[in-house]
Order: C-alpha cells, then structure tokens, then sequence
C-alpha cells in the first residue's frame, strides 16, 4: 500500500569537466543542485554565455502539474534559485540549446503541445521569442548538429503509446524540416534522446536514455553516423553505459536511475532519480484530478 504513495523525483547535478568525460570512465564527484519545496528539476543542458555558465532544465511544479524550462546561473546567483524562461499552457521538457548566427534558440520538448517549436533568446536568458516548426506532430527529445548549411540529428516519435527514433533533417534557416520515413530504432533502449550529441575525439556520439524496463534504467552512448538510416549493430555492440549507480555525488540519497547528460566547454552535468513519500504534492495531485473531474 505505501509504494502507491511513493512518487518520482528528478535532481541535477553538476561537475567540472576533467580530459574525460562520464562516459570514457572519469568518476569525480557530481554536486547535487537542491530542488525546491514544490519543484523538481531533470533534462539539464548547459550553455556558456560571456564566462558564465548557465544550466536550463526542465522544473517540475508540483503545484501546476507540469514542467516550464528554467534556467540556474552556476556561480554565486546559484543560491538565488531557478528562473523560469519559457512557460506554456501545456508541459515542456528537454530544453535543447544551441548558437547559430550569434543567436541563442531552445527546442524544448513539447508533445503535449502537439507541435515542436522553437525559441528565440531576445534577452538572454530570461526573454524568449516562440517560432512554430512543426504542428500537429507528437515527438520528443530532439537535438541535432548544425553547419552553415543544413541540419540533422534525431527525434523520437510517439506512435500508438510506442516510442520510435527517427532522423531529422533541415536547413540551417529551420525550413524543409523532415522526419526519415525509416525508422532509425524502435528498441526501448536507443529510441529517445538523453541529451545533446557529443563530439569527442573526432567521433560523433548520440546519447540514448534507456527505458525498457523502466524510465531512466541508463545511458547508452553510442556512435552517431548521420549518413546511415538506421542503428547501426557493430555501433550497439560498442556502446558504453552509465548507470546512476556508477555516479558519484555528494548526497547520500541513493539514486535508482538517470536519463540526461549533457557537457559545455568547462562542466558536465546529469539528472538523477529517486523516490519519495510527499505527502504535500499526492494533495496537489489529488486537487488537479478532481478539477479535471468537474471540468470534463
């Protein structure tokens, strides 16, 4: 009867990059960014803007029921909190980052919106403008490589409550966006995104968030070949794998599973899951079924 209790938290935790990353073996200690008394936080990328290192992530509000991307300033305004950046009527996560064109955008997650989107930092980091890329489309997790050119990367589609990875391509300028007709995996265990694509030591890594037996099981980081429309198994078979039980933190809280990494120039950083008793938010949830209840 107290597992139904027992509810799901995500953490962020972040280090100092050393000349390894998580993946080739570097086991340093992650530090634990405490969550809020009503919020959680998960999918964390970073960005380094003028010798500051900024973090946006996906903040959980027990409250609302939903996710917003907020963004942390890792120095000392660490201690002022998180900010929300971007909020919408509906559920985001994922806040995939990049510069081009001395422009600073975020792809967030928004399937709950049925459309993916894309932002525009008009005052960097708390101001963003919304352009529409895709609608009427339910996919998750995107992120890609970017030349002055085209783009291509990857997107999980949700068809019939099952996740399938495809490629995505483009131009530079966000037209012609397309999804392969081929689908680049269907395995639970490589077919959603865990954060950007990592280049290292001339290859190409995409990071894939294992959920076959469970959310957040581990991180499998695998080489990408973009030219290739499907994984490729000699790719498989060569993986690495993280799992949260290999991270080292200052907390003694015992993490049961991790689904994002992402690095910057000068740090790495990860999410982290365990589970707790809260009896504050099984209120909150409570409240929002009945609302939808009376709404319906």
């Amino acid at each position: 009867m107290l597992n139904y209790f027992y509810r799901e938290y995500w953490n962020v935790a972040i280090r100092k990059k050393k000349e390894k990353l998580l993946f080739e073996g570097e086991c340093s200690k992650f530090y634990i960014i405490k969550n809020g008394k009503d919020y959680w936080l998960a999918d964390p990328f970073l960005y380094e803007h003028e010798g500051k290192c900024y973090i946006f992530a996906e903040l959980y509000d027990c409250k609302k029921g939903k996710g917003v991307i907020a963004y942390l300033r890792y120095d000392a305004d660490s201690e002022n909190g998180w900010h929300v950046a971007i909020e919408e009527d509906y559920h985001l996560s994922f806040p995939f980052i990049y510069e081009e064109n001395g422009n600073v955008y975020i792809i967030p997650e928004s399937s709950y919106g049925h459309c993916l989107c894309r932002y525009k930092a008009v005052e960097f980091p708390k101001s963003w403008e919304k352009e529409m890329l895709l609608e009427d489309v339910s996919i998750v997790d995107t992120a890609f490589l970017i030349n002055e050119h085209h783009f291509i990367g990857l997107t999980t589609e949700m068809i019939d409550n099952h996740n399938v990875a495809r490629i995505i391509r483009g131009n530079a300028d966000m037209s012609g966006i397309h999804l392969s007709d081929s689908v680049y995996s269907d395995d639970d265990r490589y077919n959603r995104l865990g954060g950007q694509f990592i280049i290292q030591n001339g290859e190409i890594y995409a990071v894939f968030q294992d959920g076959k037996d469970y959310y957040g099981k581990a991180l499998h980081f695998i080489r990408f070949d973009g030219g290739s429309p499907t994984i490729c198994k000699e790719d498989i078979d060569n993986k690495r794998t993280v799992y949260a039980g290999d991270i080292y933190t200052d907390s003694k809280r015992g993490f049961i599973g991790v689904h994002t990494y992402n690095h910057s120039e000068n740090y790495e950083v990860i999410d982290l899951k365990h589970m707790e008793v809260n009896i504050r938010h099984i209120f909150f949830s409570v409240i929002r079924k009945v609302r939808r209840m009376f709404v319906s």
